[in-house]
């Protein structure tokens, strides 16, 4: 199956089949964890978002991981609908893609949460941003035993405050993420069987139980229901596609303007929304290479991102995504014991090159050490399930006696 990623994340991940594979989206999941690891890098060199002019954007992550959750929505419809699957066998395929690499980084970072606190503590420059962290890391450490059970189901950011402070974010901060990944993984294939089969009134009995709980406000970021809008967008995205966007007489100029007519929509009209622009003009370059185009401005993107470097940044965007932290607590704690006469701007640049270039070796030694084993055992696992599943009753038992 593709790896066209969520978030998801993200991030994130999907299977190996190049037949279902849309390369763009690979290469925009590297780019959009390229983009994590920068804002977070700034956020963590005392600069405050206001004093950061045109850079402003890129000290933002969490506009990317919108476009993750949107991603994500896209591409779970998409591997559903072209693989028709029992619901046991996509989450155990779910699950091996994000559990190795997940659980080896909880255990890296409860381990080293004294260390990481120490190095905060340290930094040359502070803002609200360390100042927050440093508060999460505490929280983690009073409750550390729970944190880690409630992060080993992966729903901890189910868990409002109230019950358990700072589950959403405590040990691994940007794992929030993963848990609504995983909460979206374990009721989409409901969903998307409500729509494929017609029950339009059990979907929609099921989007008003998801409405009421989005209007109660409960729980916060970490809630998959609360991030319900990018989900939704990302499958209605999905169905546009499904309907037009593999149309081999799709032209080009209707595309781009599309996009563009899109784009100054969500500008205009939602504000804080250039999380959906980005998103306007990935859907748009993925139907261009979708539909085959050859001419124009997407098609041109596109021809780019189908590179090879682009598309290895995709392939670990997961690791990416997961262990850049850990490298950035490294980097900050080295530069500040053996530099700590340089100034901030020279930090803000030193930080973002060290951090990038050895959050991306660690990713590809993860990828090849953890992910993709990780993912060979969810596949050998899924076709002894589809295995028992053709075995009829008689074969069971003459199996069981002649064993």
């Amino acid at each position: 199956m593709m790896r066209v990623g969520v978030c998801t994340a993200a991030f994130h991940p999907h299977h190996q089949d190049n037949s279902l594979k849309i390369r763009t989206f690979e290469a925009f999941r590297g780019l959009l964890a390229l983009w994590v690891v920068i804002g977070h890098t700034i956020k963590h060199s005392g600069y405050d978002l206001n004093r950061l002019g045109v850079f402003k954007l890129l000290a933002m992550p969490e506009k990317a991981v919108d476009c993750f959750i949107m991603l994500s929505g896209f591409v779970i419809f998409f591997l559903l609908d072209a693989r028709h699957v029992s619901y046991g066998e996509f989450i155990t395929r779910r699950l091996f893609r994000l559990a190795p690499l997940y659980l080896a980084v909880l255990v890296a970072s409860a381990l080293s949460l004294g260390w990481q606190s120490s190095v905060i503590q340290a930094y040359l420059w502070k803002n609200i941003t360390t100042a927050h962290d440093l508060a999460l890391h505490v929280d983690a450490m009073n409750h550390l035993a729970t944190q880690f059970v409630a992060h080993l189901t992966m729903l901890h950011g189910l868990i409002p405050d109230s019950i358990l402070p700072s589950s959403q974010f405590a040990i691994v901060g940007q794992a929030w993420s993963i848990s609504v990944e995983w909460q979206f993984y374990l009721i989409a294939p409901l969903l998307f069987a409500m729509i494929a089969r017609g029950r339009w009134r059990a979907l929609a009995c099921a989007l008003l139980v998801l409405c009421g709980l989005r209007a109660s406000n409960y729980g916060g970021e970490g809630f998959a229901v609360n991030q319900g809008l990018y989900f939704l967008i990302g499958i209605l995205s999905y169905y546009l596609w499904k309907r037009f966007g593999a149309t081999p007489e799709a032209r080009a100029d209707f595309i781009e303007a599309s996009a563009v007519i899109v784009m100054a929509f969500a500008y205009l009209a939602v504000p804080g929304s250039f999380s959906l622009v980005i998103w306007a003009v990935m859907t748009a370059v993925a139907f261009a290479e979708t539909c085959g185009l050859r001419r124009g401005i997407c098609a041109t993107i596109g021809q780019v991102l189908c590179r090879k470097p682009f598309q290895f940044l995709g392939r670990i965007s997961y690791s990416m995504y997961m262990t850049h932290m850990l490298v950035l607590y490294a980097w900050s704690a080295i530069f500040t014991l053996f530099v700590p006469s340089m100034d901030k701007p020279q930090f803000l640049v030193l930080n973002i090159f060290a951090v990038v270039a050895v959050t991306v070796v660690l990713s590809a030694v993860c990828y090849g050490l953890i992910e993709a084993p990780g993912m060979k055992l969810g596949s050998l696992l899924v076709n002894r399930m589809i295995r028992n599943t053709k075995t009829t009753p008689r074969e069971a038992v003459h199996g069981s006696v002649t064993k």
